[in-house]
């Protein structure tokens, strides 16, 4: 019995460690589609600033 406890345990573990190496490689996910979303929207920004500005000349 001893010998099943402790399987159980290290399926446990087994189980935390791929769920923590998952939310990791989420956030670099997210952080990386963070990313992506801010230079398009700076991209978009500039480009309609520069249409203003030349739409004022």
């Amino acid at each position: 019995m001893a010998a099943e406890s402790e399987q159980a345990g290290g399926s446990e573990t087994t189980f935390i460690v791929i769920f923590m190496l998952f939310k990791s490689w989420k956030q670099v996910m997210l952080g990386l589609l963070e990313g992506v979303l801010l230079l398009v929207c700076k991209g978009l920004d500039a480009k309609t600033k520069g249409e203003q500005d030349y739409g004022c000349e």
